[in-house]
């Protein structure tokens, strides 16, 4: 957890920080999604809404604040959207990714998509912003699944909307 603090420290000083009070919530359970944005010119309209700009970093740091995800599959999904949804998936609170549509895991290892384990201190990882993108939204959310993580077995953290400039 020591290295996402001092990375998202760093980002700060270039961008902005999404954490908590999303308009997308997760279940409340022991897991938890930061984004970082450098190059974006303007902070979100909405917590949970980021626009991102071409040349820019998008940086995801994925904790257990208390532990209990530790050690837990865990995933960080992205979903590309004509626009963000205004209602959790039916039957799944907190899920705002749509099953009906392709979803893809941001860290699966090798061509086997074998599914890493929450390390102790949590996993953080960063993207740069590519060019073309623009006008194209998407949205994120981090999974872990685990008996640490009480009924039902898994944590959603909550999800964030993309706006790519």
């Amino acid at each position: 957890m020591q290295r996402s603090i001092i990375a998202l420290s760093i980002l700060v000083a270039f961008g902005f920080v999404l954490r908590g009070q999303s308009c997308f919530p997760g279940t409340g359970g022991d897991l938890r999604l930061d984004i970082a944005i450098t190059g974006s010119v303007a902070p979100p309209n909405c917590p949970g809404t980021a626009p991102l700009v071409p040349g820019g970093t998008i940086s995801f740091a994925l904790t257990s604040p208390s532990g209990g995800a530790t050690f837990a599959p865990f995933g960080l999904l992205v979903q590309f959207v004509g626009a963000p949804p205004t209602t959790p998936v039916s039957g799944s609170p907190g899920l705002w990714l749509r099953p009906e549509l392709p979803i893809q895991n941001l860290v699966t290892i090798g061509s086997l998509n074998f599914v890493p384990l929450l390390p102790p201190g949590g996993d953080w990882r960063s993207y740069n912003v590519p060019l073309g993108l623009s006008g194209i939204q998407a949205m994120v959310q981090a999974v872990a699944t685990g008996p640490g993580l009480g009924p039902p077995g898994y944590a959603l953290t909550d999800a964030y909307h993309l706006v790519f400039n």
